[in-house]
């Protein structure tokens, strides 16, 4: 079976015969999708399960603290870990091809371990002083940086086998993860006191354990590689590639989740936990089906466009994301529906009574959330093309925007006008995106330039 058979879903997608004929009669396409379905549909399940117990266990307080802290995580994860596991991500399948593989995946883990290394230990040494800086529990920034450790190095094991397309494994994996992060977090909950600091040290146990399995075949391919003279080109694409995905994904990070430290800001730590459940209530949905997206089309994307000095090349994966995009934007659209009608019952639902908002705000919400994962898909536009620093500029542009925006409507309106600030940052940010100069929209034509000149010269070639 030829290995770019799975590129077939999405080149084709528009077209429903061959979307249809793609999946049902290549056993190997078949088996990834299904694989990826499942994944995303019991991770479903489980997030929402996992937000009923711990609201029910922690209260409004607790789990603001909770939500703020994993938060924060993913904000020095994006500022410290991706511009090297984005950059290795990105050159991967290039390594692979020269046969670099080994030094490359070398230069990643001597990245990770300085980092990770580093971050926990000054959680660890200065917990009591961040408690009193930020109105923390005493052991929080310490759990905090045992779990950046942990985390890390799972994220970097999981990234790798998705990116070799391993649906299974990644499958069972990030099923098995989201399973035991509840178990560990109630079991440290129950037995030691409720606090966000336990809860996240139980969050750190999982994320362990689930480390040492991801990185087994990782550690395990790259030993086995051999050990081969060339330019490793990590350093170079860490300052084309990586740095600016990470400042981009540092504004992303700013328009999606500063609503919620103005909240606790203006509002205290109670308001920020009821925001941040309705958040992830009303984001669940959204944030699912772009994984499901993302998971299928973007490793096929970078495989074909290897050479992005190649306009075919970039046309090619131009359609992949395309037809990704499309299916978002339709099954999106209906994921927003129910909750104009029942976002209230369904934060009631999936929390506890003590978690309270209107329909109104929860469908602002929603349709926010519906953007901002929009405008994640759009990104992988740059990606591609390796032109992260135009893609950084806009998404500046969305954040310092976004920043008085939620700080006026907050202060006006209170968690409603969180909602609403939220969404009017995501819809500017999502129009710059595609119509600014340098957007999607001229990505997408400057990339059949290349093809055109190519055609040309193929026709008056003797």
């Amino acid at each position: 079976m030829a290995e770019g058979s799975t590129e077939t879903v999405f080149v084709e997608a528009s077209r429903p015969t061959g979307w249809l004929s793609g999946v049902w009669t290549n056993p190997r396409l078949r088996g990834e999708v299904l694989w990826v379905l499942s994944e995303k549909l019991v991770s479903f399940v489980l997030v929402f399960v996992s937000v009923k117990l711990l609201t029910g266990l922690m209260g409004r307080e607790v789990y603001g603290e909770f939500t703020l802290i994993l938060t924060a995580f993913a904000l020095l994860h994006d500022i410290l870990i991706v511009p090297a596991s984005q950059s290795y991500l990105r050159y991967h399948h290039t390594a692979e091809q020269k046969g670099l593989l080994r030094p490359a995946r070398l230069w990643v883990m001597r990245w990770y371990l300085v980092v990770t290394l580093t971050v926990c230990g000054v959680g660890l040494v200065l917990t009591r002083q961040f408690s009193r800086w930020f109105d923390l529990g005493p052991w929080s920034a310490a759990a905090a940086g045992i779990f950046f450790l942990a985390g890390s190095w799972r994220l970097l094991g999981t990234e790798v086998i998705n990116l070799k397309r391993q649906r299974k494994s990644f499958a069972l994996q990030s099923i098995g993860f989201l399973l035991a992060c509840p178990v560990f977090v109630c079991l440290f909950l129950i037995c030691f006191g409720v606090s966000a600091g336990l809860a996240v040290t139980g969050q750190a146990v999982a994320a362990f354990l689930f480390a040492a399995l991801a990185l087994r075949p990782f550690l395990k391919g790259t030993f086995a590689a051999p050990a081969v003279s060339g330019e490793n080109e990590m350093g170079r694409l860490v300052w084309t590639f990586g740095l600016p995905y990470a400042a981009l994904l540092s504004f992303q990070w700013v328009q999606s989740f500063a609503d919620r430290y103005i909240v606790c800001g203006f509002l205290g730590w109670k308001d920020a936990g009821l925001y941040a459940a309705a958040f992830q209530v009303s984001g669940v949905p959204f944030m699912l089906l772009l994984t499901l997206l993302s998971s299928l089309a973007i490793p096929v994307a970078y495989q074909r466009a290897k050479d992005v000095s190649d306009g075919r090349q970039l046309r090619s994966a131009n359609r992949v994301l395309g037809a990704a995009l499309l299916l978002y934007v339709l099954a999106g659209g209906v994921m927003v529906i129910p909750y104009a009608f029942w976002g209230g019952r369904l934060l009631h639902l999936l929390t506890t009574r003590d978690f309270d908002l209107g329909n109104s705000t929860m469908a602002v919400i929603a349709v926010g959330r519906y953007v901002q994962n929009m405008a994640l898909l759009l990104q992988f536009f740059y990606a591609v093309q390796q032109k992260m620093w135009a893609s950084m500029t806009l998404r500046a542009i969305g954040a310092f925007a976004v920043l008085p925006i939620c700080w006026i409507t907050v202060g006006s309106y209170g968690l409603f006008g969180a909602a609403l600030g939220s969404f009017l940052g995501a819809v500017l940010y999502a129009v710059l995106l595609v119509f600014a100069p340098g957007g999607v929209l001229w990505l997408v034509r400057g990339s059949r330039v290349p093809d055109r000149a190519a055609s040309a010269m193929d026709e008056v070639s003797p």
